[in-house]
């Protein structure tokens, strides 16, 4: 399952969760100062796909630790895009600063700052 948050400062905090056929996956996230915190929760026999730049993987966090070189996130490539792969499970990223996204309303799509 591909992970993909838009990060929005106008809503402050999502949860959202939905019952596959695997189980209960599960994604919230809460912005603090200029961090994000962003739980996510993925059932047994599922992998999780986090598409994310080298440029920006460095703002992100997972258990405490950097996503970069962290054992619980495979680096990978798929199509041509750069991101890690997570085995089912819960994990806690922090992400720092200026990564935040947001809708423009006179944008179809993100834009990041």
């Amino acid at each position: 399952m591909v992970l993909h948050p838009v990060f929005d400062a106008r809503l402050g905090h999502v949860a959202f969760d939905y019952d596959s056929s695997y189980g209960r996956i599960h994604s919230d996230w809460l912005m603090a100062g200029a961090d994000t915190i962003w739980h996510v929760t993925l059932p047994a026999n599922t992998t999780g796909w986090l598409p994310l730049a080298p440029e920006l993987a460095a703002k992100y966090g997972l258990n405490g630790k950097a996503l970069t070189g962290n054992p619980l996130a495979k680096s990978a490539t798929r199509n041509e895009e750069a991101g890690f792969e997570l085995e089912a499970g819960n994990y806690t990223f922090t992400v720092r600063g200026e990564v935040i996204v947001h809708m423009n309303s006179s944008q179809q799509k993100p834009a990041q700052h």
